[in-house]
């Protein structure tokens, strides 16, 4: 079996989630999911991610903020990243235009869209 994809899931509510969370994980992704962006950027220590997964309305750092870290950081700048939010994209579309935000995606979302763009940046687990 090849090696599993890694996905980093940040939203401060645990219902998105756990849900995203089970749907990837039964789709052969390893996922590791934080409920702050804090928490996320001790993620990307080095280690390998192959995507982000990230809401864009949060408590402290908003989710334009985290990829902006997270870009500023070498090994990570080309990461693709799915911007998860409950508003529409135009009202941020000023704040997240030079992040390189590979999909955003409005909640709620249709689950088999959302495979559809996840699949196509992470890319299958290869069997």
């Amino acid at each position: 079996m090849g090696k599993l994809k890694k996905i980093v899931i940040v939203d401060d509510f645990t219902g998105v989630r756990s849900i995203v969370r089970e749907s990837l994980i039964k789709r052969g992704y390893e996922v590791t999911e934080c409920d702050n962006a804090a928490d996320a950027l001790k993620c990307f220590n080095g280690t390998q991610i192959d995507l982000l997964i990230t809401d864009y309305d949060m408590p402290d750092m908003n989710g334009a903020e985290l990829v902006q870290k997270i870009r500023d950081m070498s090994r990570y700048m080309f990461t693709p990243v799915v911007m998860l939010s409950g508003v529409n994209k135009d009202r941020v579309k000023d704040k997240i235009k030079d992040l390189n935000i590979a999909a955003y995606v409005q909640k709620p979302f249709e689950i088999s869209q959302f495979y559809t763009i996840i699949e196509r940046l992470a890319g299958k687990v290869q069997q």
